[in-house]
């Protein structure tokens, strides 16, 4: 591959192993069966275990795991020479990572078979949307709300359909640069992974800013930089950190949100919502407390049951309009409290009413 990566490939012109630059077997893959190695990620292999069960709405399945536990369920596929992309049952369960690197596999499958590949399953999310577009490209004229259309319907109604949007595959190189830090590389550095956390080009709070030749990778807060944990050459080699973040200092640390402010910035994350899930986001704003404090390089994240917002915002947006607190608050609470609304609506039986 063009960074130096091997992909091996069997008699049949089939990959079997996928090794980074330096020799490190990222996967092991047979048709049946995976075996993932996310060094300077996480600690242990994750493996897809050979047809196992019959999931209600999948139909057969392979089983995800790490060690002896089971993460999830991912409906059945040939690994090597795949004709669709599967559905997983609860992609939420699987560690940071490794559902982009299960899709990688399937890319180099494709793309050693010159197949473009379709989604096939009831759950197809902005999220899989732009972690398919990590190691494919959808056919042009392709958009995210084409390919989410009635996703929660589907995902209750257990619509395993064909979503027709063709995925050329596009597959990344995965390369470890320090103990804690891994890129994936196709046009550049895409991906930057810190201690298990993602930071990339554009992405709303860990950013990848690019700097002449240099990449740096920054929490980005309000408008602006926070902190800068680490930076990069062009190639993907570190040259300055990783940094721990500096604490959180301001004198609203441990305070609660109002019930009123809380409810209005549910208001603001649910209205472009379809109606399913603005109910579940109403409801989580209603009985999850929200208070200011540090979530680490999040904008805002769910500790112990609470909702923790960066308390930086406050200090950068506390002389602002109300308009422009309001707007920046619900985008940094929207991806928590959402996760939080779906993951309440995963709990509803496939078939059951909702009103």
């Amino acid at each position: 591959m063009t960074h130096g990566s091997v992909v091996e490939l069997d008699r049949d012109g089939a990959p079997q192993r996928w090794l980074s630059p330096d020799g490190a077997v990222v996967a092991e893959i047979a048709a049946d069966r995976l075996r993932i190695s996310l060094t300077g990620v996480h600690d242990r292999p994750i493996s897809v275990e050979p047809l196992a069960s019959q999931h209600p709405v999948l139909g057969e399945v392979h089983a995800i795991r790490a060690g002896d536990s089971e993460l999830a369920r991912v409906a059945a596929v040939d690994w090597q020479r795949p004709a669709r992309i599967p559905a997983i049952d609860a992609p939420a369960r699987v560690p940071t990572g490794a559902g982009t690197t299960l899709l990688n596999v399937l890319a180099l499958g494709a793309h050693a078979a010159g197949r473009r590949l379709r989604y096939v399953g009831p759950y197809p999310t902005a999220a899989l949307w732009a972690s398919l577009h990590e190691c494919f490209v959808a056919e042009a004229g392709a958009t995210e709300a084409r390919f989410t259309a009635g996703v929660l319907e589907r995902a209750l109604l257990g619509d395993v359909a064909e979503v027709p949007i063709d995925f050329v595959p596009a597959p990344f190189e995965r390369v470890q640069v320090a103990p804690r830090a891994v890129v994936h590389l196709r046009d550049g550095v895409e991906r930057l992974y810190l201690g298990g956390a993602t930071w990339a080009p554009h992405a709303p709070v860990r950013r990848l800013l690019r700097d002449g030749d240099r990449l740096r990778a920054v929490l980005w807060l309000a408008g602006a930089e926070w902190a800068e944990v680490a930076a990069l050459d062009g190639a993907g080699r570190l040259l300055d950190g990783p940094h721990p973040l500096p604490p959180v200092l301001s004198s609203v640390l441990g305070k609660a949100f109002p019930a009123a402010l809380a409810g209005a910035l549910g208001e603001l994350i649910a209205a472009d919502e379809p109606p399913l899930l603005a109910a579940a986001v109403r409801e989580v704003v209603r009985d999850v407390p929200i208070v200011w404090g540090d979530p680490g390089a999040d904008a805002a994240r769910t500790l112990a049951g609470v909702l923790v917002v960066h308390a930086g915002l406050w200090e950068r947006l506390a002389g602002a309009s109300l308009t422009v607190l309001a707007e920046a608050l619900a985008a940094a609470l929207a991806p928590a409290i959402k996760l939080l609304g779906q993951q309440r609506l995963e709990t509803v039986p496939v078939g059951a009413a909702v009103h």
